[in-house]
């Protein structure tokens, strides 16, 4: 067991919420999205546009979560329920591709799929 510092600063406490309902903090941008982030909902985008609001399976792992893939988003953007902090994430495929994460409007992390991708790994 270790204990970290905070990361939270003065300046940089805009970006989180404290009145989230089951969770120690949630980025502020994350506010209104907060019900479907709670239901575990992925969005599915092809380009800009949603194509599919899909409920995902995270399972937990040591020091991260698997997510299960719903087949529409195969190959497509994917807005995954889980949320981004900033620093520090890991998001690989079952084969180990390695993933560029970006933060969505939802305050969560946004992938683009490879096909046949069945789930991801967020490592943190």
């Amino acid at each position: 067991m270790a204990v970290s510092k905070p990361a939270v600063t003065a300046s940089g406490y805009h970006h989180f919420a404290t009145a989230a309902r089951y969770f120690d903090y949630a980025p502020k941008r994350s506010l209104p999205y907060l019900t479907a982030i709670y239901r575990h909902q992925a969005i599915i985008l092809q380009g800009k546009q949603v194509i599919d609001k899909s409920t995902v399976t995270l399972t937990p792992r040591p020091n991260g979560t698997r997510i299960r893939i719903p087949a529409v988003a195969q190959g497509r953007q994917i807005d995954l329920p889980f949320f981004n902090y900033g620093t520090g994430y890991r998001v690989t495929t079952d084969q180990g591709v390695r993933l560029t994460l970006r933060i969505s409007k939802r305050g969560t992390i946004q992938v683009t799929l490879p096909r046949q991708t069945r789930s991801v790994i967020i490592q943190y």
